[in-house]
């Protein structure tokens, strides 16, 4: 090989490479934010942080929890007479078991995720 033909293949590799690099910069540049998304989401909107109660408060049983909200509600909102639930059960199918993809939906970090994956599918 002669100098010639060398520096002409170092000119040809060195400007292809380049341009390679240009678009799989574009890709690394494009893709991470789209694979990262539910962390990027989790980092840039945390979470509510939760209450904290004090070291004494007593721990309330759920049966309490469930009376006082029943006392609080007024009767005209509360539908829990048997009646009502027979004839709702009655009109109306019951509900199917959630799919895979509700179940998957309903555990994901990320509100923006969970609404994306759980758009209604269409009936099979």
């Amino acid at each position: 090989m002669t100098r010639g033909t060398i520096k002409t293949w170092y000119l040809v590799h060195k400007w292809t490479s380049l341009i390679c690099t240009a678009f799989l910069l574009m890709l690394c540049v494009t893709g991470l934010p789209l694979i990262f998304e539910e962390e990027i989401d989790g980092w840039l909107n945390p979470p509510a942080p939760m209450a904290t109660l004090p070291a004494n408060t007593p721990s309330l049983s759920l049966d309490t929890i469930l009376a006082r909200a029943a006392k609080a509600a007024p009767a005209s909102s509360r539908s829990t007479s048997a009646s009502t639930k027979s004839a709702r059960s009655s009109t109306s199918p019951p509900a199917p078991p959630p799919t895979r993809r509700l179940q998957r939906c309903i555990s994901s970090p990320s509100t923006r995720a969970r609404e994306r994956r759980c758009r209604p599918t269409s009936p099979a």
